[in-house]
Order: C-alpha cells, then sequence, then structure tokens
C-alpha cells in the first residue's frame, strides 16, 4: 500500500509540472497594419506591396509556419483582392532576427542582409517596411518556402496554409594528419569542407595554429579540400583550427589537437602502427553502394515582358524589357545559369536577370527573343578508393574507400528554356474614325508578358479609354445657328503594364505637357479669322482652336488597373451681348506653360478681366467705335465652360447653309503611354438661319416695319420733336459720319448714334 501510495503521489506531481518548450513559438507581431473585412475593407485596409502585380492587398489572417516539420511561429497574410487564392507572408523587423535563427540561418547576416518590401497603403501616404518569408528563407540559406493547406478556412471561405521551411545546415568542416609529431618535422594536413545552401555554390576558409594563419581561401564550390605543410618548432601541445564560412556568411569550426615531441624531458618518442599486420594476405575493402540518383528533370520559373514605360517626361516612351528566371528543379547540384536577350539589335548575356530599354518607335515590330538556362546534375561522385593494395595473386585491391560529395559533372545535362514575344504596340500611331466613341471603344497595346511556372502561359497588358457622361457628341442636329463644345469632355483612361510600374505613386504616362490637339472649326466668325488662321501641321484647313488637357487626376486603381481622369480646356472666347462681337483670349497656351514651366495658371478675374480689355481695344481697332456694349459670361467662375465654345458664324457671308452637313475636325496628340494620335469629326447641322428675314425662315427676323399711319392715334399718344433749324447740320453729320460696314453685315457698331441724337433733341 505504501509503494502505490508513492507511485501516485509521483504521477500528480508530474502531471502538474509545467510544459517547457524548448524553442517558443515566434509571435506574428504587426502593431501597424490592421487585420482588414475581406468583404468591405476600409480605405486604410487595402495596401499594394513592391514586386507584385496584383493589387489591393488586404491583411486578412496569420499563417502557421513550420520548420523542418515542427511549428516555428506565426507570420502575417496579406491576401489580395485580385485574387484570393494566392498571399504573401511578413514579418516585422522586430521578429527578423529570430525568424533567420528559426531557418537556422546567420541571424546577423539575415538581420542586415534581408531587404524590406514596400507595403504602401492606397488611400494614404502611409508606407510600412516589412520582410517577406522568401527573402529570409534566401538569407538563412533554407529553401525556397513551400504552402501547404492546412484544411481550415477564414469566415470568408479562403483556405488557411502552412508555410513549410526545409532548412539546410551550416558548413561542415574536417582536419585530417597526424596527432603525434617531432619538433622541425614538417607534416601535411589535409584540411576540407563543405556547404549546404542551395542557391550559390561558395565556401571560404581560415586555417590556424594559435594566433598564426596557416592557410586561407574561398571557391565557387560547395566543396573544398586542400594539403597543407605544417612545421613545428617548439614541443608541447598545439591546436590546429579550421574555420569554414558558405555564403551566407553561417560559419562553423572544428579543431584538431598535435603533440609536438623530440625536446629534451618529453618522454621519448612515438612508435607507428603498421596498419595492415599481415600483408602476406591483405583483404580488399568491397565498394559501398552509390546513392544512385538524387534529383529530377531540370525545371526553372521566371518572367520574360516588355512595356512601354515614360522614363524621360520630355521624350516619347521607352520600350523597357525584362528577363527574369530561377532554377526550380530540385538537383543535386547546379551552375552556369544563364539569361540570353536579343533586344534592339544587340544580344545580352549574363548570369542574373536582365533589364534593358530602347526608345519605342525604334523597336516597334520587332521581337523580344529571351531564353534562360543552366546546368545540372543529380549525381555526386560518390564512393572513391583512398588506399590502394594488390593480393597475394598480385591483383589490384582496394582497403579504404572514402565517399566524394563533389558533383559528378559527366553526368551533367543542360535545361534550357526559350521565347520571343512580338513588340507590336502602336507607338505615334493616328488613329483616325469618323467619332471619338468609336476610337474610346479600342484597346492599345502597351506590354507583353511570358510566365513560366513550369509551363508557359502569356498575357497582353493594355491601355483605353471610356467616355464619361459629359463627353461631348459626334453629331448635332440644331434648330438654328448657335454654339458647340469645342472641348471633348471628360476621359476616363486606365492601364495595366506586367511590371506592376503602374501602381506606383508618381507613375507618369503622359510627357510634361500633358496631352494637346486641335479644334478645326467649318468656319469662323469674321473678327476671329486672323487670330485663328491655322498655323498647324495639319494644313488643310483654314482654322484651328488650340486644345489642352487641363486634369490629370489620378482615381487609383480598379482590380489590376491604374484609372485617371482626362479634361481638356480651349481658348476663351468672349462675345458682347448686342452687337455679337467675339474675341478670343491665349487660355490654352497658359495652362501648358503650367506643366512645362510650371506657373501659376491666372485667376478667374484676372482672365475675365483679360478678355474684356481685348474686347474692347480689338472692338475699337475694327470698327473705329467705341465699344458701348456688355460682355457675355463673365460675372461668375461656374460659367467660364460657356466660354469655350464653338459659335456658328451668323454673317451672311458664311458658306455654311441650313440644312446641310458640316463637320469640325479634332485631333489630339500625345495619348498615352503609346503617344498615340486621335482624328475624329464633330457633324452637325442647322435647319434655319438665327438671324434674316421672313424669307430666309430665319429664327429671328430683322428686318424694317413697314411705316404706320398716325391719324388715328390720340394726340396724347404722339410724341412729339421739334427739331430747330440750328439742330440740323448737326444731325445730318452725325448721320454721314455712321459706319457704312455692319457686324455679320446686319448689326450697326455705332451704338451711341441714338444718345449722340438725344445730346441734340432731347430724349427720344
Amino acid at each position: 500500500m505504501k509503494n502505490k501510495v508513492i507511485l501516485l503521489l509521483f504521477i500528480l506531481f508530474f502531471l502538474f509540472q509545467p510544459i517547457t518548450q524548448t524553442e517558443a513559438a515566434i509571435s506574428a507581431y504587426e502593431p501597424n497594419i490592421p487585420l482588414g473585412n475581406w468583404k468591405s475593407p476600409a480605405f486604410s485596409q487595402l495596401f499594394v506591396i513592391d514586386g507584385s502585380s496584383e493589387s489591393n492587398f488586404i491583411h486578412t489572417e496569420d499563417w502557421k509556419v513550420e520548420v523542418d516539420g515542427r511549428f516555428a511561429g506565426n507570420m502575417m497574410l496579406m491576401r489580395p483582392k485580385t485574387n484570393n487564392a494566392m498571399g504573401l507572408t511578413f514579418v516585422h523587423k522586430n521578429m527578423l532576427r529570430q525568424w533567420g535563427e528559426a531557418f537556422n540561418g546567420n541571424p546577423a547576416y539575415v538581420e542586415r542582409e534581408t531587404q524590406p518590401r514596400n507595403i504602401e497603403s492606397i488611400h494614404y501616404s502611409t508606407t510600412y517596411q516589412r520582410y517577406y518569408s522568401r527573402d529570409i528563407a534566401r538569407r538563412s540559406g533554407a529553401h525556397i518556402p513551400t504552402i501547404q493547406g492546412s484544411g481550415e478556412y477564414t469566415k470568408w471561405g479562403h483556405q488557411i496554409g502552412i508555410v513549410k521551411i526545409k532548412t539546410t545546415p551550416f558548413p561542415k568542416p574536417n582536419i585530417t594528419g597526424p596527432a603525434t609529431v617531432k619538433k622541425g618535422e614538417t607534416v601535411t594536413y589535409t584540411i576540407s569542407g563543405e556547404e549546404f545552401s542551395p542557391y550559390e555554390d561558395w565556401i571560404k576558409w581560415k586555417f590556424n595554429e594559435g594566433g598564426t594563419r596557416l592557410d586561407d581561401g574561398q571557391v565557387y564550390n560547395n566543396t573544398f579540400s586542400k594539403s597543407v605543410k605544417v612545421k613545428f618548432d617548439n614541443c608541447g601541445t598545439k591546436t590546429l583550427k579550421l574555420y569554414v564560412t558558405d555564403e551566407v556568411e553561417r560559419e562553423k569550426s572544428t579543431t584538431k589537437t598535435v603533440k609536438v615531441e623530440g625536446c629534451e624531458n618529453d618522454g621519448g618518442g612515438s612508435t607507428p602502427v603498421d596498419p595492415n599486420p599481415d600483408p602476406d594476405e591483405p583483404e580488399g575493402v568491397p565498394k559501398p553502394p552509390d546513392s544512385g540518383e538524387q534529383g529530377g528533370a531540370g525545371s526553372a520559373k521566371g518572367k520574360a515582358y516588355w512595356e512601354l514605360r515614360r522614363a524621360n517626361l520630355n521624350e516619347e516612351s521607352q520600350v523597357y524589357v525584362k528577363s527574369s528566371f530561377s532554377i526550380n528543379g530540385n538537383h543535386y547540384a547546379t551552375r552556369n545559369p544563364s539569361h540570353s536577350v536579343q533586344f534592339a539589335g544587340r544580344t545580352i548575356q549574363q548570369s542574373g536577370a536582365i533589364q534593358s530599354a530602347a526608345p519605342g518607335r525604334a523597336v516597334k515590330g520587332s521581337n523580344l527573343n529571351y531564353s534562360f538556362q543552366y546546368e545540372y546534375t543529380n549525381y555526386p561522385i560518390g564512393w572513391q578508393c583512398s588506399q590502394s593494395g594488390t593480393d597475394k595473386d598480385g591483383n589490384s585491391i582496394c582497403l579504404n574507400w572514402t565517399f566524394n560529395s563533389n558533383p559528378d559533372w559527366s553526368k551533367g545535362q543542360t535545361f534550357r528554356l526559350s521565347g520571343s514575344i512580338p513588340i507590336n504596340h502602336k507607338q505615334g500611331d493616328t488613329i483616325k474614325n469618323s467619332s471619338l466613341d468609336n476610337i474610346l471603344g479600342q484597346k492599345f497595346l502597351v506590354g507583353r508578358e511570358d510566365t513560366w511556372n513550369p509551363g508557359k502561359s502569356s498575357k497582353d497588358y493594355f491601355e483605353q479609354w471610356q467616355k464619361t457622361g459629359n463627353v461631348s457628341k459626334a453629331n448635332y442636329d440644331l434648330k438654328t445657328q448657335t454654339t458647340l463644345p469645342i472641348t471633348p469632355g471628360m476621359l476616363k483612361y486606365q492601364v495595366e503594364l506586367p511590371s506592376g510600374e503602374h501602381l506606383k505613386s508618381g507613375f507618369e504616362t503622359l510627357k510634361k505637357e500633358k496631352s494637346h490637339g486641335f479644334f478645326f472649326p467649318a468656319d469662323v466668325d469674321g473678327s476671329l479669322k486672323k487670330d485663328y488662321k491655322n498655323r498647324s501641321s495639319y494644313s488643310s484647313y483654314q482654322y484651328a482652336f488650340p486644345l489642352q488637357q487641363s486634369v490629370m487626376k489620378d482615381k487609383g486603381t480598379t482590380g489590376s488597373k491604374r484609372a485617371f481622369e482626362y479634361e481638356y480646356v480651349t481658348d476663351l472666347f468672349f462675345t458682347s451681348k448686342y452687337t455679337g462681337y467675339m474675341v478670343g483670349t491665349p487660355y490654352t497656351q497658359k495652362v501648358k506653360q503650367h506643366f512645362v514651366k510650371g506657373t501659376s495658371i491666372p485667376s478667374h478675374s484676372s482672365l475675365m478681366k483679360e478678355g474684356e480689355q481685348k474686347i474692347q481695344s480689338s472692338f475699337k481697332e475694327d470698327t473705329g467705335e467705341a465699344f458701348v456694349d456688355e460682355v457675355l459670361y463673365t460675372k461668375s467662375e461656374s460659367e467660364i465652360q460657356r466660354l469655350q465654345r464653338y459659335a456658328i458664324p451668323v454673317s451672311p457671308t458664311s458658306p455654311l447653309k441650313p440644312k446641310e452637313t458640316y463637320k469640325n475636325h479634332i485631333v489630339l496628340e500625345n495619348m498615352g503611354l503609346s503617344d498615340l494620335i486621335f482624328e475624329y469629326d464633330q457633324s452637325f447641322k442647322f435647319n434655319h438661319y438665327l438671324f434674316g428675314s421672313g424669307a430666309d425662315e430665319a429664327w429671328i427676323i430683322e428686318q424694317p416695319e413697314s411705316k404706320v399711319k398716325l391719324d388715328h392715334l390720340k394726340p396724347t399718344d404722339i410724341h412729339t420733336i421739334i427739331i430747330e433749324h440750328d439742330n440740323k447740320k448737326q444731325m445730318l453729320d452725325l448721320i454721314l459720319d455712321r459706319p457704312k460696314e455692319k457686324l455679320h453685315k446686319f448689326r450697326v457698331t455705332d451704338r451711341d448714334f441714338i444718345p449722340k441724337i438725344e445730346s441734340i433733341v432731347g430724349d427720344l
């Protein structure tokens, strides 16, 4: 009974002891990026990430990380709204050193060399730097992480993954040679080492005795072996130490203790030992079995693409190309990775990724030819005889076998992938159509991409324009001679590029001067013909109004596309209320200078003052009369659009006739990354003259009324004016001095004539 009580107490003691873990789980520490609502994320929960073509990333959950099959901790997962089947795992800088240690790396090296990725808020100017799990694995010497489903799902229905990491060991050093030597004797020690990083074959060593450097060096291989001659000049116990370092600065050392004899009072020497005590009957050692093939077929993954990119805001877009691949096959050893690109009339070949650029027009219609290859072997050299002899019959035999872990390149193979991508953009092309609507429905190629993983898939990337609600119409059927919009209205522009460059802040699609062009009217008012005579390169038209983009509003991302809004202005056309006299002022040029030189656009009051001053001076210059009139639409800034409309000429000398269709021609240049030119028409007709006689079926009848007899009127209804004889000559002189020419052939210009008569005879 006593024994049972003791056993029970022991069990209870054991059960209630705290369970300790040899390694604490690493926290998914994230103080700034909140968990997001996948269904309805707030603006503050949406991000873009450097190096990813996806967008609208959300921190939806944390994923477990297993290292060599054991749970190590958790990492923050960023999942893109554009592709909910994928996700990227990141850690905070405060946890970077711990993860470097967990991945069996050199924590100091991992912390120093791992570069952060920018996680940038889409709607706010906030950027966080976090460290991508793949980058940490690379700097730790661990294999590229793989993802395995956990069988669990988030409340949004997304499968939760487990990040699985397979580590590699620190390098392995070795020293072989005698443990006892004579003073002054030169002996040979063999130093060797092996490293296991899956990324780069490189190993460095240093070999010391005490504070004396005996040897050092480095090789671009995963192993080394070297014989070093050593001479000990004094007796005692010596320590040889070999340090071996791999390409991610993981260092391992080993020591060998050597006893140096041959001095006085050292107690005698040593007796050699014969390794073969019976030389008459030596026995051979059979060769151990080979390890066999250790790997599979060649494979690579990565991308090659071209895209239009605005590298210089004063020049047309360039074609930027990139070819970047990595080894994806599982092999015993690889070497000599090589990228090759044929582009812009030259061939580029190098081990790392290739980037290049050339003027877009120079390579238009050519091809981007790319390839990637590497050598691999799935076999080590294996067992080699390190000590040979002969048997009693004189046959050669092996007395000792040593395993050579160096790659057996005699069994090596070469993997190669290649492709050709047409560079068939439309840079500089003129896109002609009868209406802007038909142009806005088109897509224009700005990039093409081949992705290998491991098979090839291809994708095309485009820019396009879409109309908004206030885009001007293609055809106008008017009741009379009125006004038409000159500017095309607001356009929505969208673009997507293979590099993801379009998602970055500061992304530019246009030259510094933005888009611009011309509106070529069918005819213009006589007062505008001098200032707006066509001086452009489009010589088929008599008159031209300038167009200039005034707005380039960033509308953020829609899916994987970046969106902007275009809006245009033209010159300001000021019209007098009573005479219909018109002048134009160069508003377009002021807006262009704002973009090109950074000057300020004048205030509304300054623009209106400029227009009123010009209409007064031009009226006096053209008619010889003082300007006694009002200028329309100058009081409110909301009316500035009404100053940017095309007024159909009302003069009877204009060639424009009712019920006939006419075309205004519009040209927009420097459109998008493709530097396109859009050409289209605006058709119109009017059914009645605005002014005229009844015979003209005019909208407003302007003709002298018939004389009316006054004998039916009461004397009180008749206003009598007495003109004295002395006033007749003054009045006659005023009448004879009246201008013969009339505006539009029917509007008098001396609107001060009646006040002059009244100054002679009194109020009329």
